[in-house]
C-alpha cells in the first residue's frame, strides 16, 4: 500500500497596501482556523514585488474538501480580493491534475 499523496489548495489574492499591513493577524487567524479543521496545514505565503498580490499555499490529504472549507472562510474574512484558486490533486510534478477556479 502506498502512501498518500499530498495535495494543495493554493489561493492568490489582490490586496491594497493598507490590508497587507493587517496580514500577520490574519495569517494567525489563519493558521488556527486551517488546523481546527483537521483537513490539511498552512503552509505560508508569497508577496510579488508590487506588494498587492499574495499567494497562500495550504496541503492536505483532500484538496477538493479543504478548499471547501477555505472559501467560506476567506468571504467572511476578507484580507483581500480572491482572484484565483488553485486545487492540485496530488504532489507538485508534471501530469498532476489540477482545477484553477477564477473568481
Amino acid at each position: 500500500m502506498s502512501e498518500p499523496k499530498e495535495q494543495a489548495v493554493i489561493l492568490q489574492l489582490k490586496v491594497s497596501p493598507g490590508k497587507l499591513a493587517e496580514f500577520p493577524d490574519f495569517e494567525e487567524d489563519l493558521t488556527e482556523f486551517v488546523e481546527s479543521t483537521k483537513l490539511g496545514e498552512y503552509d505560508g505565503h508569497d508577496v510579488d514585488v508590487s506588494g498587492k498580490h499574495l499567494i497562500l499555499y495550504f496541503y492536505g490529504l483532500d484538496a477538493k474538501k479543504l478548499f471547501a472549507v477555505l472559501l467560506p472562510h476567506f468571504r467572511q474574512n476578507p484580507i483581500g480580493e480572491l482572484m484565483r484558486a488553485t486545487i492540485r490533486l496530488g504532489p507538485a510534478e508534471d501530469g498532476v491534475p489540477e482545477q484553477v477556479v477564477e473568481f
